[in-house]
C-alpha cells in the first residue's frame, strides 16, 4: 500500500548530460522527471476510501475491495520508476539503499501498529480474536500474511489486512534485481524489459483463471503471490511503456475513450459484480482489467492530463487521505475488529470506527512516519 515517491517537493530536472551507461529512456529522464504528484496522492486516498469501504459496506460495494489493485499498481509504477530513474542518472541501482528506503518507509508505522496491538493483547482477557491475534503478530511482521492466510487458511485476527503488504513486499524481493537483470542482459532495453513484464502479465492472468476453475478457495486464489503477481506487474510495464514515451502522442479523442472505458470497468467490479469476493469474474479476467484501468488513471494523471480528474485528485482533502492512506490501511480494521462487540455489524459502525482510524492514522503519520520519511530522504538525496 505504498511505493510514494521520495521526492517531497515539485518535479526536478535531471543532469543535463546521462552517464554513458545509462538505460534506454534517459532522453525522456532528461526532460522530466516524475517527482510528487498530488494527484497521485489523491488516487491513493480513492483507493483506501474503497477498501475502507468495502470493510465497512460489503452489502452496498461487495467489489471495493479492489482498491487494493489501484494501490499495487500505483506502487509498481512508482517503484519503476524511480528505479530507472536512478539508473539514468547514475548508470546504476543501488539495491542496499533501495531497501533500505523500502524499511524506513514500511516498518516504523507497522511497528507502531504492532507495538499498539501487544500492549492490547497484554491487558485484555482471552478471546478467540485475541488467540487469533497472537498468531497473526509474527505473520505480519515477517510479511508472510498472506501465505498463512490464503493457503493454509490460518485465522490471523486483526492482522489479517495484512496479506495484501506481504504479497507487496514479496513481489518487491524479487522485482528490482529482476528489472536490473533483465537491463544488463546482453545490453537489454526498456523494451525488453517491457516484453518480460507482458508475458508475465498473461501468464499470471491464465494461470489464476485455471486455479479458479477448479473451486481453490477465493482466499487463495487471491492473496498468493505467484497467483497475483500480475497486478503490480500491470504498474511496472507501464513505467516501462512511459519511459519508452509511448505516451507522448495520444490523440485527446482517444484518451477521452479510453478513460470513461477504464471508469466503467472500476465501476462495475467495485459496486455491480454483486459476488463480491466469490464473483467468479474477478478471477477470469477481472483483476487483471481492474489493473489495466487503474493504469489508464495514472496516464491520464501523469502524462496525458485530464483537467477534470487532476482537479478532484489534486483536492487537498484527497491528498491528505493519501498521504496518510499506508496508515489509515494499517488501523481501520483492527480498530472495527476489537470494537467489533461494541459496534457490532451495523451499517452506522463507520461511525465510530472511521473517526478512530483517521485519529491513529493521523498520529501514525506526524508521530512516526514523516520523521522516518525525512530520513528516507536524506538517503535519497546522498
Amino acid at each position: 500500500m505504498t511505493g510514494r515517491p521520495g521526492a517531497l517537493g515539485a518535479p526536478a530536472p535531471l543532469p543535463a548530460s546521462p552517464p554513458a551507461e545509462a538505460a534506454e529512456g534517459v532522453e525522456h529522464a532528461l526532460r522530466v522527471r516524475l517527482g510528487y504528484r498530488p494527484a497521485l496522492d489523491g488516487l491513493r486516498a480513492v483507493a483506501i476510501l474503497a477498501v475502507m469501504a468495502s470493510h465497512t459496506w460489503e452489502w452496498l460495494v461487495p467489489g471495493a475491495f479492489i482498491g487494493v489493485d489501484i494501490f499495487f499498481v500505483l506502487s509498481g509504477f512508482l517503484i519503476t520508476t524511480l528505479l530507472l530513474e536512478e539508473r539514468a542518472r547514475t548508470g546504476r541501482v543501488s539495491l542496499r539503499k533501495f531497501y533500505a528506503r523500502r524499511a524506513l518507509r514500511l516498518l516504523p508505522a507497522l511497528g507502531g501498529l504492532v507495538l499498539a496491538a501487544g500492549l492490547w493483547i497484554l491487558v485484555t482477557s482471552p478471546t478467540p480474536l485475541r488467540s487469533a491475534s497472537i498468531r497473526g503478530l509474527p505473520a505480519a511482521v515477517f510479511y508472510s500474511s498472506n501465505w498463512l492466510f490464503g493457503l493454509l487458511r490460518v485465522d490471523l485476527g486483526i492482522f489479517g489486512h495484512t496479506w495484501s503488504l506481504s504479497l507487496e513486499e514479496q513481489f518487491y524481493v524479487l522485482w528490482p534485481a529482476a528489472l536490473l537483470l533483465i537491463l544488463a542482459w546482453r545490453r537489454g532495453t526498456a523494451k525488453t524489459a517491457l516484453t518480460a513484464c507482458v508475458l508475465a502479465i498473461l501468464f499470471a492472468a491464465a494461470v489464476r483463471w485455471h486455479v479458479a476453475d477448479l473451486n481453490t478457495s477465493e482466499a487463495g486464489v487471491r492473496r498468493l503471490t505467484n497467483l497475483r503477481f500480475d497486478v503490480p506487474l500491470v504498474g511496472c510495464a507501464l513505467a516501462l511503456a512511459a519511459w519508452r514515451g509511448w505516451f507522448a502522442r495520444v490523440p485527446a479523442r482517444v484518451a477521452t475513450v479510453v478513460t470513461a472505458a477504464s471508469l466503467a470497468v472500476l465501476v462495475f467490479f467495485g459496486t455491480i459484480a454483486r459476488g463480491g469476493l466469490t464473483d467468479i469474474r474477478f478471477y477470469r479476467g477481472g483483476l487483471t482489467l481492474v489493473a489495466l484501468a487503474a493504469a489508464v488513471l495514472i496516464v491520464r494523471v501523469v502524462y496525458v492530463p485530464s483537467r477534470p480528474l487532476l482537479a478532484v485528485l489534486s483536492s487537498k482533502p484527497l491528498v491528505w487521505i493519501g498521504r496518510i492512506s499506508y496508515a489509515l490501511y494499517l488501523w481501520h480494521t483492527p480498530i472495527r475488529d476489537v470494537l467489533a462487540g461494541s459496534v457490532g455489524h451495523s451499517p452506522w459502525r463507520a461511525l465510530v470506527v472511521w473517526p478512530l482510524a483517521f485519529g491513529a492514522a493521523t498520529a501514525s503519520y506526524f508521530l512516526i512516519e514523516r520523521p522516518a520519511l525525512r530520513l528516507k530522504d536524506r538517503l535519497v538525496a546522498r
